[in-house]
């Protein structure tokens, strides 16, 4: 196991008159993770474990060992998907000038963001065999009866899982701006005005081995099947922006007399995705350049697999993908709007006897454009 960071920040505030400063900040942060198997060789290969791709997946195969899964036993062999390695770096700067004229306060402020994710998992690379009292269990009383070791001894796996590694490298930037106006209308009403403006800008993949495929029925032809697209260059994100995220920024305060105050507030704020690379990505890490093959027992009597046979041959990657029923696809919308959450307050304050404040309020919130999967 391997985890370390490192995160380096500065600011600086400029005065450039009584009126008028400045203030910047910048920001990096590098954070590598990775977690591994305590093994230098492959031991699949000590074992006679056969079958196993050693090609293409040079930093998952050339160590550790199948897993081995005997139903009410400890399991035996390395853990599945390592290694794993995750590496986030996060690139940012934003600045904000403030400026007093007369009864206005001015803001004004710009934000940059550079991501850069990599991730790249071993998943079943190494295989994994699954022994579940399938074939010396009792036809008649298969719930109670059966022992997964000793299938595990006669080497009959009931079912397992052979694939490739799975990951990614993913690029993407957001922008962000606003101005805002503190207006001190009158001597009774103060008005806070402004706008802010969000871009999120869709993740670019400069690796490739990610792909889309088009719901468009009309040029499935003969085949039966979807097109599937691929970025075609570095910088394609497959993608239309979303260049409309202007967010409104409405408030006020009114004294009505001297003991009363009334405020009220609206606002429009647009959210980046929990996940930049499954939510709003256009091109996924999916069949045919990442497969996953299950070799189930389909009679309960006759094996897949067994120890001394090893995986059955797969082509992996794969050149197609298979189907129609033996697949999960990813379809993700050419345009997508943004989420974002519409929120509003008002307020009553009144003054009084014996230095008490009463205050009754409401608060209100909704959201937008919330991201949702269809099957």
């Amino acid at each position: 196991t391997n985890i370390h960071s490192f995160n380096v920040v500065g600011s600086y505030i400029v005065t450039l008159n009584s009126q008028t400063n400045n203030e910047a900040r910048f920001g990096v942060s590098h954070m590598p993770t990775s977690f591994d198997i305590p093994y230098d060789k492959p031991l699949y290969d000590q074992f006679g474990i056969k079958g196993i791709p050693k090609t293409n997946f040079a930093t998952s195969n050339d160590h550790g060992l199948t897993r081995f899964t005997p139903a009410g036993y400890a399991e035996l062999g390395s853990r599945s998907f390592w290694p794993n390695r995750n590496n986030l770096d996060v690139y940012q700067f934003n600045d904000v000038l403030f400026r007093s004229m007369g009864h206005h306060s001015m803001k004004a402020g710009f934000e940059f963001k550079h991501y850069s994710v990599f991730r790249n998992a071993a998943r079943f690379a190494r295989g994994q065999m699954a022994f579940n009292r399938e074939f010396t269990a009792n036809p008649q009383n298969r719930g109670a009866t059966g022992d997964g070791l000793a299938e595990f001894m006669l080497g009959m796996a009931a079912g397992g899982t052979l694939g490739n590694e799975n990951g990614e490298n993913a690029k993407s930037n957001t922008i962000g701006a606003f101005v805002q106006d503190d207006w001190k209308a009158t001597t009774r009403l103060t008005l806070n005005l402004g706008v802010r403006y969000d871009l999120f800008l869709v993740p670019t993949y400069p690796d490739g081995g990610v792909s889309n495929f088009l719901l468009d029925y009309s040029q499935m032809g003969a085949s039966g099947r979807l097109p599937q697209v691929r970025p075609k260059d570095a910088g394609d994100c497959g993608c239309r922006q979303n260049f409309k995220n202007f967010g409104p920024r409405v408030g006020l305060a009114y004294r009505l007399g001297n003991t009363t105050v009334l405020r009220g507030g609206f606002g429009i704020l647009f959210g980046m995705a929990d996940s930049f690379t499954s939510n709003i990505s256009r091109w996924i890490n999916q069949s045919p350049d990442f497969i996953e093959i299950g070799f189930a027992t389909l009679d309960r009597i006759n094996p897949l697999m067994t120890l001394s046979g090893g995986f059955p041959a797969v082509q992996l990657p794969g050149t197609s993908v298979p189907g129609p029923a033996a697949v999960g696809i990813n379809i993700q919308e050419e345009t997508m709007p943004d989420q974002y959450s519409q929120q509003w307050f008002f307020d009553w304050q009144q003054q009084l006897p014996f230095d008490l404040v009463s205050t009754a309020g409401y608060n209100g919130n909704g959201t937008r454009k919330l991201i949702s999967g269809l099957d």
